[in-house]
């Protein structure tokens, strides 16, 4: 996979970068300056608040960014492909816009049969309302898309192992292991630490350990190593790119 990350693209002055995941109690934020040192984390209830307390950092979410219209858009199913058959289960493919003002399952379901002929999963439903939070904030804000970058946690393991997807699933004991292993070889204790301090957070370990991937991947935004799927530029009709930074 090449890298093409375009630097024009980049917020010109970050000063941290920070990796930022979904969570039961809203958001899980990872961050280190961009010079490297003391690794921070925290759980925000909203993708606002993150934005707020982090105003100057290059952010690499796992959250769809720029939706289709209808059917499927190539860098999830990109991403599938990478990953293989073990881990496809972990890419939701990004809803077709209009589901955006859906109500409830039901509503949503109907406006994805009457676009596709086939019903949201339930999976996709439940993230719905954190790609809206994100989606609300590029549009109301166009500089962030300069900032914000689409990232992917699996791809970022993916990549720290070596170009191998791990077998093991995220919430299973192994495989919580193997993605710790990967991310004290860059982080050293930091990830540890951090699990070890969840209790009473609002964050599972999986989210914080995926939240640590996507700093990784921020770091390799920032200095112009990243791989982008796909490799050349598809926008949705906002004008935001769909594509997987990693």
């Amino acid at each position: 996979m090449p890298k093409t990350q375009d630097m024009n693209a980049i917020h010109p002055h970050p000063s941290q970068l920070a990796g930022l995941d979904g969570c039961r109690g809203g958001w899980v934020a990872v961050w280190q300056p961009v010079e490297g040192g003391l690794v921070s984390w925290d759980v925000f209830a909203s993708f606002d608040a993150a934005l707020e307390a982090l105003p100057k950092a290059l952010l690499a979410v796992d959250i769809p960014i720029g939706l289709p219209e209808s059917g499927a858009r190539e860098c999830d199913l990109l991403a599938r492909r990478a990953l293989g058959r073990a881990q496809t289960g972990s890419v939701f493919p990004a809803p077709p816009r209009a589901l955006l003002a859906a109500q409830s399952y039901a509503e949503a379901c109907a406006a994805r049969e009457a676009l596709d002929g086939k019903k949201i999963s339930l999976q996709t439903w439940n993230i719905l309302p954190k790609i809206r939070e994100v989606d609300t904030a590029l549009q109301a804000q166009p500089g962030l898309r300069g900032q914000v970058f689409e990232s992917f946690p699996e791809l970022g393991f993916f990549h720290l192992n070596g170009g191998m997807p791990l077998p093991q699933g995220k919430r299973t004991r192994e495989g919580r292991q193997a993605r710790l292993a990967l991310l004290q070889a860059v982080f050293g204790d930091a990830p540890l630490a951090a699990v070890n301090r969840l209790r009473g957070s609002g964050c599972a370990p999986d989210d914080l350990l995926d939240a640590f991937a996507l700093l990784w991947s921020a770091g390799r935004i920032l200095c112009g190593q990243a791989v982008r799927l796909p490799d050349k530029s598809v926008r949705d009709t906002t004008g935001l790119e769909m594509k997987i930074t990693v």
